[in-house]
């Protein structure tokens, strides 16, 4: 059904329906049929409540219930009983006024109705342009993360060809004049070297992030008992020079790239090593896991110098160091590298800590669906 905006069309209609109601009178008293025109009174009544509403479709009814009556009056009915006539008037206004109100109920669902799907297409419409905006956005940053890891790929790999000719070089200094120069220029030799030592440290550690989507194997079920015992074998020196103490329960099995695993262990647990007052207490670092139903809620807890909480989210961003014993340690990279492996198993990593009391690392990773290898 239609609903009428047009107030020159809603004019219209109620100036005809006015009309009608004293033409369909004026044939009622014509042609004598009585009765039979009473159903008539309701075309004009249901044109002028749609083109309105309620409160003008009223009065037309009890205008139309008037002129039936004078129509009836007029063309000679005898009643029985003088009320009747009364009594039928009113009960064909109340007839009128109960299409009347059916009519404008109708009519207010339908605008509530169309108006609800006006919204619902504006905001089909603006949901629409959204996803093609997020989907154009998302475009740009799947290219513009290639292009920069690119960039970091291939600026980390050109730079470690003068690095290497600038060690080279500063280590010929050291052995051939060592005999020539004082102790203040070998000081200034090894502080030399020391720095491109770490540079070359920093640009393997930039290219190993810069690689990590492009090396992710297929996950397969990856014991991470095996995992963790590689990533000591990998820190025994660190763990011998500090006399670490390290301890583990347990582990589980799930679904992942067993080389990134024993990645993440190795700089959880290093970070752990290193971060540790030396000069108080040697390093201890306990491993262990939660299960659940849904993922495997791995720790590794220390006694180190702690992390103020300001810095938990800091520290898993690129080149992002904290101060160790006095010294400046680590290079930055190793949680970032830790934070991106773990995403890209579909988990989380996060850090529980206070200063001087130790830190808790956590990370996620999804339960393995089926059944364990040895754990």
């Amino acid at each position: 059904m239609y609903i009428i905006r047009s107030n020159k069309l809603k004019a219209t209609l109620i100036t005809s329906g006015y009309l009608a109601i004293f033409a369909i009178g004026w044939a009622d008293y014509k042609s004598g049929l009585e009765l039979g025109f009473s159903i008539f009174y309701l075309l004009p009544i249901i044109i002028i409540t749609w083109a309105t509403n309620m409160w003008i479709g009223i009065p037309a009814s009890l205008l139309s219930a008037i002129i039936w009556s004078t129509a009836d009056r007029l063309g000679g009915h005898v009643y029985s009983y003088e009320w009747i006539p009364y009594w039928n008037a009113f009960v064909r206004f109340g007839f009128y006024i109960i299409i009347t109100i059916t009519l404008s109920r109708l009519k207010e669902g339908m605008r509530q109705r169309s108006l609800l799907y006006e919204e619902l297409e504006e905001a089909y419409n603006e949901l629409k342009k959204a996803e093609e905006d997020l989907e154009l956005k998302a475009k740009e940053l799947v290219r513009s993360n290639v292009e920069l890891e690119q960039f970091a790929y291939v600026a980390a790999h050109d730079l470690r060809y003068p690095l290497v000719t600038i060690g080279g070089y500063i280590n010929m200094l050291k052995r051939k004049y060592k005999d020539k120069l004082d102790e203040e220029a070998m000081e200034l030799i090894s502080t030399a070297s020391r720095g491109v030592y770490r540079m070359e440290t920093l640009i393997k550690g930039l290219l190993s992030y810069a690689r990590l989507e492009s090396k992710v194997r297929e996950f397969e079920l990856t014991d991470m008992n095996e995992n963790f015992r590689i990533a000591l074998s990998n820190l025994q020196d660190l763990i011998n020079e500090s006399n670490a103490e390290i301890t583990c329960d347990p582990l589980t099995s799930v679904m992942a790239d067993d080389v990134q695993m024993v990645q993440v262990f190795q700089n959880l647990v290093g970070n752990a090593i290193r971060f540790v007052n030396a000069d108080k207490e040697r390093p201890r670092i306990h491993v262990s896991v939660k299960k659940s139903d849904e993922e495997c809620v791995f720790s590794i807890m220390d006694n180190g110098i702690g992390i103020g909480a300001e810095h938990f989210e800091r520290i898993f961003g690129l080149f992002q160091r904290i101060k160790g014993a006095g010294e400046n340690t680590g290079t930055g990279i190793g949680l970032a590298i830790c934070k991106k492996i773990v995403e890209l198993h579909g988990g989380r990593i996060w850090v529980e800590s206070e200063p001087g009391k130790g830190s808790v690392l956590y990370f996620t990773i999804p339960a393995a669906k089926h059944p364990e290898v040895a754990a």
